[in-house]
């Protein structure tokens, strides 16, 4: 099992985040949307394809928010919200 440490990049939280929401919810991921540090957590949002369509712009996403501890583990994760992919995404001020 890897451990993430306070000296972990950005990029190596957002693989593992990706790793832990590919492997629970089954889905491939879509894309990153942000990865913030919060004290000693960390807290990922990621869009997993829950359905191909075709069109492309028709997909169905789904947003996770994953909150990993100081060790890289997952604490939780919740799904956020649906969409479309060809929808916008209304972002929250502050």
């Amino acid at each position: 099992m890897t451990t993430l440490t306070v000296t972990q990049t950005v990029g190596q939280v957002v693989e593992r985040a990706r790793r832990e929401i590919g492997r629970l919810t089954g889905q491939p991921i879509a894309g990153v949307v942000s990865c913030v540090q919060e004290g000693e957590r960390w807290r990922v949002t990621l869009e997993t394809l829950e359905r191909k369509a075709i069109p492309d712009s028709s997909d169905l996403l789904a947003a996770y928010a994953v909150l990993l501890d100081e060790g890289g583990h997952l604490v939780n994760f919740q799904r956020l919200r649906l969409r479309r992919r060809g929808e916008p995404v209304e972002e929250r001020a502050g």
